[in-house]
């Protein structure tokens, strides 16, 4: 990313405080540095139950907030969400570092691009600047992810290794009171209802032939080919090319066109 950095200078940086983040965020600038815990037991500088209010001592105190793997551990996400764009400054960035896919179990929650899209809106104050994700592992590719509602529909993704989100958000003015999200597909049908648009309501089921063919296709025995077939999605990725985009992230920052790097 820019940063001359040694290998020596490095691995002090990861062995310093022990292993927390603080130096490395010293290194790219940071003045003072304050992490929120609700307990004493790794040395936070700042006391406070993520599941309750934040404070006023927090509010609009940070010119960035970090998240680097709570928000999934907190019960109450709504409040804890609110209470991380909160902290933010106007004019100041919320990052978000959290598990999407195959990390059932590591927390309460695994997250969508939808929620986030939803959340860190306009209406609440702020413009989400990049929106990736990228698999853990030695093979793991970075992509942008397209937002549900400009694409027209939902954006999901199955993989077969642990995924994370990364979301970048700018908050751009402090909104009067908090717009509680709905999903954007649902905001569509029920917008499409309320005006009498064709094709509003539910969406259709399958016709009597298609339902039929699906409950054939369950009970004919398959062979070893077909299992393969119907296997190999299973242990593949499957973006979708619309809704995914590569990206090359060490210029995402300085060159967000030069990031991509196709699908």
């Amino acid at each position: 990313f820019g940063e001359p950095l040694s290998v020596e200078e490095a691995r002090r940086i990861m062995k310093a405080e022990r292993g927390y983040a603080e130096p490395f965020l010293h290194r790219l600038g940071a003045t003072e540095v304050v992490s929120v815990d609700a307990s004493a037991y790794e040395g936070c500088s700042d006391i406070h139950d993520m599941n309750k209010p934040l404070p006023d001592r927090l509010r609009e105190r940070f010119s960035l907030v970090v998240d680097g793997g709570s928000l999934e551990h907190v019960f109450n996400f709504p409040q804890a969400i609110r209470n991380c764009m909160e902290m933010v400054e106007v004019g100041g960035h919320l990052l978000l570092i959290t598990p999407a896919n195959n990390e059932m179990g590591h927390g309460f929650y695994q997250f969508s691009p939808e929620l986030f899209c939803r959340v860190l809106c306009p209406a609440n104050g702020f413009r989400i600047q990049y929106l990736l994700v990228a698999e853990s592992g030695w093979r793991h590719r970075w992509h942008r992810v397209c937002d549900p509602s400009v694409l027209g529909r939902r954006v999901t993704l199955r993989n077969s290794g642990s995924t994370y989100l990364y979301v970048c958000a700018v908050r751009e003015r402090v909104a009067a009171e908090f717009v509680v999200p709905q999903q954007s597909d649902y905001g569509m049908i029920w917008g499409r209802a309320a005006d009498g648009s064709p094709g509003s309501g539910s969406p259709r089921r399958p016709g009597a032939r298609a339902r039929i063919s699906a409950a054939a296709r369950r009970w004919i025995p398959l062979t070893v080919a077909d299992r393969v077939r119907r296997l190999r999605p299973l242990m593949q990725r499957s973006y979708n090319d619309s809704a995914f985009q590569r990206v090359d992230v060490r210029h995402l920052s300085s060159d967000p066109e030069r990031a991509t790097a196709g699908p």
